[in-house]
């Protein structure tokens, strides 16, 4: 932990934001960090963050673990946090609930719903209330593994370029299309088509992961009846942010105003000690696990 405090050894996640900007088209890096590690809460490592404002206030769920340098172990979990404005963010330092955030939204009864998956099992997901992580309102399991999910859409993996989406409803999903994101831009690890309030956000944004590590890409897409189609796919983030460079994942678009705000993770850059960061990582998956 002496050389993990002088140099990170391992790759850490910090939870960034961008803005939209419509003149030129293009998401604009916000300054500072959303969401820190080695902070209060002791987490090493924050991402997959997912958002909800109402009125002046921000409601975040994010994937997040901890070193306990007793054990040995490394614990994960999903934590909450607060803001007022949507860029300086409090943290709760205990753990949520279990699992990985996969979304957050307000039902027809205007009641604030959490969505988390497994991690042992990614096709399996809760339904949460927000206000009491234990009441579980309903599960679904989906074919590939979870990765979206908000009051009308839920879209799932089901190979590395291949992804359902479906009409979602708790303990009920109806197939609306496969979307197929082919080879050309390697492969791809997540993708969200979102609603933004009573708005459809007509950006998809997606993940893919290169030789050199994660990147966000952006499409315009279409949805009518039961087609959704994808088109015109561009790197949206590239790597010139200072907690980017092994890359940037996990996008989740919030309704900010007149504009958008971006929140994904940034991965922790590339460094003299990689071959190190890798080992170090790779030995803490097999001691991590879910409170």
């Amino acid at each position: 932990m002496l050389l993990d405090k002088a140099i990170p050894v391992y790759a850490r996640d910090r939870v960034l934001s961008a803005v939209w900007c419509k003149e030129s088209s293009t998401w604009v890096r916000e300054p500072g960090i959303r969401v820190d590690v080695m902070g209060e809460a002791g987490y090493e490592m924050v991402y997959c963050p997912v958002v909800w404002r109402d009125d002046q206030h921000y409601d975040m769920l994010l994937y997040a673990s901890r070193y306990d340098p007793v054990s040995g172990v490394r614990s994960a979990g999903v934590a909450r946090g607060e803001s007022k404005d949507g860029l300086s963010w409090q943290i709760g330092t205990d753990y949520y609930s279990k699992g990985i955030p996969c979304g957050l939204y307000r039902d027809s009864h205007g009641t604030m719903r959490a969505v988390t998956k497994d991690t042992a099992d990614a096709s399996v997901g809760w339904v949460r209330s927000l206000g009491d992580a234990d009441s579980i309102l309903g599960s679904l399991s989906v074919e590939g593994s979870l990765q979206y999910m908000d009051a009308e859409l839920c879209i799932s993996k089901t190979t590395a370029n291949r992804f359902n989406i479906y009409e979602s409803g708790i303990g009920q999903l109806r197939q609306l299309n496969v979307v197929d994101l082919g080879t050309s831009g390697g492969y791809w690890e997540s993708l969200r088509l979102q609603t933004v309030g009573q708005e459809r956000v007509y950006t998809a944004m997606y993940t893919a992961r290169s030789a050199w590590g994660m990147e966000i890409y952006t499409g315009t897409w279409c949805y009518s009846g039961s087609e959704v189609r994808l088109s015109e796919p561009r790197k949206a983030l590239d790597y010139t942010g200072p907690y980017e460079k092994g890359g940037v994942r996990d996008p989740y678009i919030v309704r900010t105003g007149e504009t958008k705000r971006l929140y994904y993770a940034g991965f922790w850059g590339i460094h003299l000690l990689m071959p190190l960061t890798h080992f170090a990582w790779r030995k803490a998956e097999h001691k991590q696990r879910d409170l």
